[in-house]
């Protein structure tokens, strides 16, 4: 994965809770959809500073078992003047577009775009939900395909990762210290 961009961007006060996200995020679970075998996988979330509005995120996610990935996702997360999030990931063979909302280390993200290579996926819709609550980002994604409508990818449950790395100083009210933790799943309901 890539290596974290510590420096500390020049931020209003509308972007500050982005740096909640800045750092490296690691955990462990399981994940379920109606045309897949459940299965486990680790996984690693990257968050760095790009300019003073925007932050660069890399996803990976491996099989515990051999090492081999299982899906990677990177993108641009942006804060808008009003307030909102835009967020574009390029996964493989597919672009997503998002809007949502930050509030207070709470991100809601709705799709409002997806474009698809010949051989992309069939992704038709994406719903996404991250929490920061001190050392952990909790999350769970939605999907619809074309053949199946918007579903959990983790029903019932959400993911959850541990900060392993020190974000910017001075960008979220909680200082963060390295720790290695595995993340486990937290039933919701």
């Amino acid at each position: 994965m890539a290596e974290v961009d510590r420096r500390q961007p020049d931020v209003s006060s509308g972007v500050r809770a982005l740096g909640a996200l800045v750092g490296t995020w690691r955990g462990h679970g399981a994940g379920d959809y109606p045309t897949m075998e459940p299965f486990d996988y680790e996984e690693e979330i990257v968050f760095s500073w790009l300019t003073e509005r925007s932050v660069r995120y890399l996803q990976r996610a491996w099989s515990p078992a051999g090492g081999e990935t299982l899906h990677s996702e990177n993108g641009i997360w942006r804060a808008a003047h009003d307030g909102r999030l835009e967020v574009t990931i390029a996964l493989p063979g597919v672009a997503e577009v998002s809007e949502g909302t930050l509030v207070e280390g709470s991100i809601r993200l709705q799709s409002t775009s997806i474009s698809r290579a010949a051989g992309g996926a069939g992704l038709a819709a994406a719903v996404r939900r991250y929490d920061v609550d001190g050392h952990t980002l909790s999350y769970d994604i939605h999907m619809g395909t074309v053949d199946v409508s918007t579903q959990a990818t983790h029903p019932g449950d959400a993911q959850s990762l541990r900060m392993t790395s020190t974000p910017v100083r001075g960008l979220s009210q909680t200082p963060r210290r390295p720790h290695r933790a595995m993340a486990r799943m937290t039933p919701r309901d």
